[in-house]
């Protein structure tokens, strides 16, 4: 079975989700937010909302260095991709 491009955002942002779930709340930053905010957007089919979603995190990252090697900002970047590539 062939994933589309919005199950492999999808799949990316939950394996980020799960690998970062047990850390405290006290950690929750600015991309994991907008990948849970991503999420929502891809299940009800607003990839262009998510896509822009995603892009702020991807950028926060890149302006905040010390973010950028976080798995949440590995990931918005990874699901940004997933949901640009051409067909």
């Amino acid at each position: 079975m062939i994933q589309t491009k919005e199950q492999k955002a999808k799949g990316t942002i939950l394996a980020c989700l799960l690998e970062v779930n047990d850390l405290p709340e006290w950690t929750m930053n600015f991309q994991r937010d907008k990948l849970y905010e991503a999420l929502t957007q891809i299940h009800a089919g607003e990839i262009e909302r998510a896509v822009s979603t995603l892009g702020q995190g991807v950028e926060h990252a890149y302006r905040e260095e010390y973010t950028e090697s976080r798995p949440e900002a590995q990931a918005c970047k990874k699901a940004f991709d997933c949901l640009t590539q051409k067909d």
